[in-house]
């Protein structure tokens, strides 16, 4: 069975400041304060985003620029960008298919369509004796990355079955161009988010 890839998107999220106006959810409370001398991995080890695997790269220090040193070196790669390093990596997909694809006599009420979303996030064990400001100065950071991220994969959840709407609205041989289209607005909205919020910046996505 044939599987149109409709569309990999990826985001770079870097520790730039901006002024956009702020038009989009702003940074969430702060996380709590582990207990004193607690060695233990961070909240982000329990971070679940609905609809989305997340993978982690695991990272060390015991100074904000420690840790900066260690994203540095082993943060992913965005092959999209001419492998530039980032933060953080979000790509998501989109297929479609139907009975008789491909064919005239199609059955485009039959259409399935599905989206998967995968969010590369760094992950830091803190040493017993890290600075309880640094753990929660890190955490925050987490946080607000993650939240900027949900603000992209909520619009993929949210409107993914557009792309059946356009598909059951066409032809068998328009289906395809029907749900190529009704990307548009999708890659539109991650554009003016991203643009909106400098990738997170303004919602508090910065470290150190």
């Amino acid at each position: 069975m044939k599987q149109i890839i409709a569309l990999t998107l990826f985001l770079s999220m870097l520790t730039a400041c901006g002024h956009a106006a702020a038009e989009f959810p702003t940074t969430p409370s702060a996380t709590r304060l582990p207990a004193p001398g607690t060695s233990r991995t961070l909240a982000v080890e329990q971070v679940s985003i609905e609809h989305t695997n997340i993978i982690y790269y695991d990272i060390t220090g015991s100074t904000a620029g420690e840790l900066r040193e260690s994203m540095d070196r082993l943060r992913p790669k965005d092959p999209y960008d001419g492998n530039r390093p980032v933060d953080v990596y979000t790509d998501w997909h989109i297929k479609w298919n139907w009975p008789g694809y491909g064919t005239d006599d199609c059955d485009l009420s039959a259409a399935v369509v599905t989206y998967e979303i995968k969010v590369t996030l760094p992950r830091w064990k803190a040493p017993a004796d890290a600075n309880p400001e640094l753990i929660a100065r890190w955490e925050q950071y987490i946080q607000n990355l993650v939240f900027h991220e949900k603000g992209h994969i909520d619009n993929i959840v949210n409107n993914y079955l557009d792309m059946k709407i356009a598909i059951q609205g066409a032809t068998c041989s328009t289906a395809d161009a029907a749900a190529q289209k009704a990307l548009e607005p999708l890659r539109e909205f991650d554009a003016n988010y991203d643009s909106q919020t400098n990738h997170g910046a303004n919602q508090g996505v910065v470290f150190p």
